[in-house]
Formats: structure tokens, sequence, C-alpha cells
């Protein structure tokens, strides 16, 4: 019949630091089984340990090594450092392998998409960039990770290629109607420095005269009010009463600049950018119906 202990110690063989415990830590933590209840020592030995693969060691609580003895104590530590240096080093072997491997695929692409085909798929992201400032149906439909993602669509025959393209373009345009509804009401959080005037009225005067500040029916303010306007214009630099053209030509830029795949892009910048557009773009879009 199996003991108590030998159970819990067969559950810790099976933790991937198993094989970097030494014999000493082995029969330290036989000892620390067998002194007190086994259930409760057990689950707190195989919880620590499961834990040591995402939190720092003195972060875990209940930490059962507190009651080993100083000696037994320096064992398992040597051993669970041998156990992280030798995960870091899978980790660089596993990194340096998949960046091998990309940089095959990255030359097999080179060589087997044709140049009217390598134009085609640009002209496609920045379409998608223009349009949504983001580039995420892009990946999905042609963002090439493997040979024979490239060798599939090589194989395609036009009337396919004409068909993929249809659908990305839609679902382009499914993924700006759902990110108008996800962040309708929203606006991105930046202080305007300095004041704004306009023939002799402030911008507040301004924005609230372009948006109708207060209904006819209720008097109460529309969904976006004069600081969300403010704010979406500093966010954006430009100057308030900017055209529509003005606004689309300032918006790539920024995106240009600050989408995440950019060297010096921020995702940050780049939810508040979005958030501003969208802003600016009905303000834009009133003038132009009023006038």
């Amino acid at each position: 019949m199996v003991s108590a202990d030998q159970n819990w110690l067969k559950t810790l063989d099976s933790l991937p630091i198993s094989p970097f415990l030494s014999k000493a830590s082995w029969d330290a933590l036989v000892q620390y089984l067998q002194s007190g209840s086994m259930s409760q020592r057990g689950y707190r030995l195989v919880e620590f340990f499961k834990a040591l693969d995402w939190l720092p060691m003195d972060e875990i609580e209940p930490n059962p090594l507190k009651q080993f003895s100083h000696q037994d104590l320096h064992q398992i530590q040597q051993d669970i450092e041998s156990y992280f240096r030798a995960k870091q080093s899978k980790r660089q072997a596993e990194k340096e392998k998949r960046e091998t491997y990309r940089l095959r695929v990255f030359a097999y692409f080179r060589e087997q998409i044709s140049a009217q085909d390598k134009h085609l798929l640009e002209s496609l992201r920045d379409y998608e960039l223009e349009r949504i400032g983001q580039d995420v149906n892009w990946r999905h439909y042609f963002w090439f990770t493997s040979f024979k993602q490239i060798d599939a669509f090589n194989q395609q025959t036009p009337f396919q290629r004409q068909g993929t393209i249809l659908q990305f373009k839609q679902d382009v345009e499914q993924h700006y109607k759902n990110a108008q509804r996800l962040r309708e009401g929203s606006y991105a959080n930046y202080y305007w420095g300095d004041s704004f005037e306009s023939d002799g009225e402030t911008f507040d005067e301004w924005a609230n005269r372009q948006t109708g500040y207060k209904h006819k029916n209720n008097g109460t303010p529309p969904h976006q009010s004069a600081h969300a306007i403010k704010q979406a214009y500093q966010t954006l630099q430009l100057s308030p009463g900017a055209s529509i053209q003005e606004v689309r030509q300032q918006f790539r830029r920024l995106v240009l600049t600050h989408h995440p795949d950019m060297p010096d892009g921020n995702s940050e910048k780049m939810k508040a950018i979005l958030a501003a557009y969208d802003v600016v773009k009905q303000v834009s879009a009133s003038q132009v119906s009023s006038s």
C-alpha cells in the first residue's frame, strides 16, 4: 500500500523542477512531510513549487521552506537557481530557433512572392491603416509566418485572390464599425494648454455652438462635451475648425508615427489618437452639414 507521503512525493516528482532537486533536497522534503500533517504539508509544497514559475520566491505565501533548517534551505535554493538557469537557457535557445526560422521564412517570401504581389499586399495594408489606424485584418489574411502560407498564397488563382481581397475589405469595414461603437463617447485624456479664441468667442463657446450644447427638448448636453472636443484637437495637434481633409491627413501622419509596429510606436498614444479622431470627425461632419 502506498503511504500518503509517497503520494505527495509522486506529485512533486511530476513537476518541472523535480529533475533539478538533489538527493539532499529530496531527503529534506520527505522529513518535512513526515513531521506533520502530510495532507496540509504536501499541498503547500506542491503549490509552492508550482508558484515558482510565475512568482518570486520571497512573494510566495505560505512558504513552507521557512520551516527548513538553514542547511536544507540553502541546498533547495541552490537547486531552484539551477532550475531557473536551465529555464532561461531553454528560453534563449527557443528564441534563437524562432528567430532563425522567421528569417528563413522572410527570405523565402522575398524569393517566392512577385513584385506585383508585394505591391498588392502593401497597398492593402495601407488601405487598412488609412481606414482604422491598425493592421489587424491584414495580419490575419496576409501575415506570412510559414513556408506553407507563402506557397498557398502563390497557388491561388486570380479569382480566388480577388475573393480573398474582397473579404478582407469587408472585414476591415466591419472592424471599423465595431470599433466605432466601442469607442463611442471615449476621447483622449490630454490637457489643452493654450486658450483658443476665434472672432471673439472662446473655445468652449465655439465647441458648444458646433455641437449644439443644449438640446431643444430637455436642455441636456450632447454626447461630446466642449471639453472632450478641446482635448481631441490637442491630441491630434490640430487647430479647431480644421477641415475634414486636414483631419484625415494629420491622422495618417500620426498613425505612421505612433502605430505599435513602428520603431517609436506606442499603443497607448495610438488608442488616444483613434479616440480623438472619432471626436474630431464628428465635429468636422457637423461643420460641413451646417454650412
